[in-house]
């Protein structure tokens, strides 16, 4: 009975051996800027998941400037920016773009204001038009604006976009926030508010806390930035330090195959050309 036993139980931890994992589970390491968080995580999640758990990437945030920075140092094997180059950006750093995103405006959802033009946009920002009634709601009193903190990939971009130049800088009289999320949610908490937020933040649950607004009468939407039709958007990309290999190169090509678009169309449009040809236009 007790040989019976014995040789039960070999053969139970013999089973036990066979279906235990028979891989190392590697992580890819990646973080920055806010704007392309809720993209990243969904890319990270299905990458995941089709490895059958041999990859985990993990997603973080802090904004484009320590995304550049921490692909720059090791930090991060790859940094999530929103943003260009600048003259902060590390020596030896790799763009690799992986979509085209809309900047939007948001405001409260009971703002009635159904549109702004891009000049208005920037005279708001700029601390130039500080009251509603300057822009056609006559009884919004003083505008609210949110910003972004000056190392932040969305607020550079929209700088570049919406004032002209990306050294101009948004005006102090907008309290500069640490992340999109919390220009979305101080938005939604505010009647007289407004901020920039990238196109991710204004879909989903999250998205529909607030209202998002036509610049010159053009929503912004995915379609109508294939179109042409809309101009406000900018590039989002993955930064490594020298050009990515290994594991890691693996990953930003599958990102930028069908597999990785068919993720992406959801939060942005998918885009696989150059950095110099994304800064072309």
């Amino acid at each position: 009975m007790m040989k019976r036993l014995l040789i039960l139980v070999a053969a139970l931890m013999a089973t036990m051996v066979v279906t235990a994992p028979a891989f190392a589970v590697t992580k890819i390491v990646t973080g920055g800027s806010t704007g392309l968080q809720v993209l990243g995580s969904a890319l990270a999640a299905q990458y995941g998941k089709e490895s059958g758990g041999k990859f985990r990437v993990t997603v973080s945030g802090g904004g484009s400037g320590a995304g550049q920075t921490g692909a720059g140092n090791g930090t991060f094997q790859i940094g999530n920016s929103s943003s260009d180059k600048s003259s902060s950006t590390p020596a030896g750093t790799t763009f690799t773009p992986i979509t085209k995103e809309p900047f939007a405006i948001i405001v409260n959802k009971s703002n009635p204001i159904k549109g702004l033009t891009a000049a208005q946009v920037k005279a708001i920002f700029l601390g130039e038009v500080t009251n509603w009634k300057d822009v056609g709601w006559s009884a919004g009193g003083a505008i609210k604006c949110f910003s972004r903190v000056s190392t932040s990939g969305t607020r550079q971009s929209f700088q570049k976009l919406f004032l002209g130049n990306i050294s101009t800088a948004v005006s102090n009289s907008c309290p500069a926030l640490a992340s999109n999320a919390l220009d979305r949610s101080s938005v939604a908490n505010s009647k007289s508010g407004i901020a920039f937020v990238t196109y991710a933040y204004t879909i989903g649950s999250g998205g529909a806390t607030v209202k998002t607004l036509p610049i010159d009468g053009v929503a912004p939407s995915l379609t109508n930035v294939v179109a042409n039709k809309y101009k406000f958007w900018n590039c989002q990309y993955f930064v490594t330090k020298g050009d990515p290999t290994g594991d890691v190169a693996t990953y930003i090509n599958w990102v930028r195959s069908a597999k990785g678009a068919a993720i992406i169309k959801a939060y942005a449009v998918p885009y696989t050309g150059t950095y110099d040809q994304c800064i072309a236009g």
